[in-house]
């Protein structure tokens, strides 16, 4: 198992029999990845993108706007009860001026509200009383009008569940509806992925069976029922058959990103007009694909076109997908290109469009620290190009502690918890040559036998760190 450790730490012993604790990060957890761009969106003109997993700081949600000068950093938004782990930001929808926001590790949901200035405030926090954390309350959202919907895909030991809310003449938001997984033995994870358009209402359950998505329709009283489930006898078992969905004028597109070795399709249902019905349209593939793609990982529809990302396309470097289509026909597919992938990067795990604008997240780039890519679409021409690749904003979260030791009081170090054990320094990982997205991952001691000197040799995942600390408080 590979561990992490994302800083280098020297600490001083002083009670060499009595139990001693340190930790290397403000929560005691390492996570893998920051996880900037797993959850994009476009929000009123603005290019909106969540970073739930940065281990020293609650989850953000980073805002971009274009000016004469390009795109930008415009402000970025937490929980105003945030704290590190909490998830805010894995999943957003926007519609009009408003953005709800998941944060499934505190199993909760925030609506913020755009002002006329431009900034975001927090109006409103989504919970119910019998969800845990474990739930996964806020994995997946979407937001309609005064609706909003929350997906709990671990409640009841993975059978999931939807939470519907919604917003009172007074602005309050309250629960009127809990939906549960309608036929277990179509699949698992309920509420792992919503789409909302006008009445209908589509809740996957990507998980074992095979997986299906499930239909809902809203009636006169406002109440919501099953109408449909739609499955695949294509699919295999586990293809994860709707782990993302998309939906649009009649039409649904079912993601299967781990059909035939990880190869992935898009299952294809059309609305019948007279019965209302939604039966099999075929399906979409990558026609330079193959195994380990994952196609279908992500889907916008963009107009009546539609994207389909394959973000493990070529070893990692990803792969974006266009298809035309015309009075139900698909009539053409090209790839969005104009970026300079790398192995792993995963180009496309993510998207979101708006009529001009669009994004699509590079998950794995930077060693799992994520960035994301801002396209715009061409007025003369209609074609989609890359405009500019952005990350966060460096903040100094965690600054370098030298020069003087930090006593271990109250169970805290500085930002550290600590239990007899005090600090003597601290450096981040880029003050020992590691850049963006770069973990430590072991540590050992070594004292040149000629000067006497001590040295902490430090593993970071793209090289070897030599730190002398012979003196511990200014290594």
């Amino acid at each position: 198992m590979r561990r992490s450790v994302f800083v280098f730490l020297v600490f001083l012993f002083p009670f060499l029999f009595n139990s001693v604790q340190a930790q290397t990060t403000q929560s005691g957890q390492s996570k893998a990845m920051m996880g900037f761009a797993r959850a994009v969106e476009v929000a009123d003109g603005s290019i909106v993108i969540g970073e739930p997993d940065n281990p020293h700081q609650p989850g953000m949600v980073y805002f971009y706007d274009k000016s004469d000068k390009g795109w930008s950093q415009v402000t970025s938004i937490s929980a105003s009860d945030g704290e590190v782990g909490d998830g805010f930001g894995s999943a957003l929808s926007a519609h009009k001026n408003q953005l709800l926001i998941g944060a499934p590790n505190r199993g909760m949901a925030y609506l913020f509200k755009k002002s006329v200035d431009g900034s975001w405030s927090e109006t409103a926090r989504l919970s119910v009383s019998d969800s845990s954390d474990q739930s996964r309350l806020g994995g997946s959202v979407a937001l309609q009008n005064d609706l909003a919907f929350v997906g709990a895909s671990r409640e009841n030991k993975g059978i999931g569940a939807v939470y519907v809310f919604q917003q009172k003449e007074n602005g309050s938001w309250s629960q009127t509806a809990r939906l549960t997984n309608p036929d277990t033995t179509k699949g698992f994870g309920f509420g792992s992925a919503i789409a909302v358009q006008e009445d209908r209402l589509l809740v996957s359950a990507p998980w074992k069976k095979g997986g299906a998505v499930f239909v809902y329709g809203k009636g006169d009283e406002g109440k919501w029922s099953t109408q449909q489930a739609l499955t695949s006898k294509n699919a295999d078992e586990g293809s994860d058959f709707g782990s993302s969905i998309a939906l649009h004028n009649g039409t649904i597109l079912i993601g299967a990103p781990d059909q035939n070795e990880d190869a992935g399709a898009v299952y294809v249902y059309r609305q019948r007009q007279k019965s209302g019905k939604w039966k099999s349209g075929g399906q979409l593939a990558a026609f330079d694909g193959g195994p380990d793609s994952e196609f279908g990982s992500s889907i916008e529809f963009v107009g009546q076109d539609v994207w389909v990302g394959a973000p493990d396309f070529d070893n990692g470097k990803g792969a974006l997908y266009h298809f035309k289509q015309k009075n139900d026909a698909w009539t053409r597919v090209t790839k969005i290109n104009g970026l300079d992938r790398k192995q792993g990067s995963e180009f496309a795990g993510t998207i979101a469009a708006g009529e001009d604008i669009a994004v699509t997240g590079l998950t794995g780039s930077d060693y799992g620290a994520g960035s994301a890519a801002i396209l715009e679409r061409d007025a003369g021409t209609g074609m989609w190009a890359v405009q500019t690749t952005v990350i966060s904003e460096k903040e100094s979260v965690l600054e370098s502690i030298t020069g003087n030791k930090v006593k271990c009081s109250d169970g805290k170090a500085s930002a550290f918890s600590c239990s007899n054990v005090d600090l003597l320094s601290f450096l981040p990982v880029e003050e020992i040559g590691g850049s963006r997205g770069i973990e430590v991952n072991d540590i050992w001691g070594w004292t040149d036998p000629k000067t006497g000197k001590e040295y902490a040799l430090v593993g970071r995942m793209d090289g070897t760190a030599f730190v002398d600390v012979s003196n511990p408080t200014n290594p």
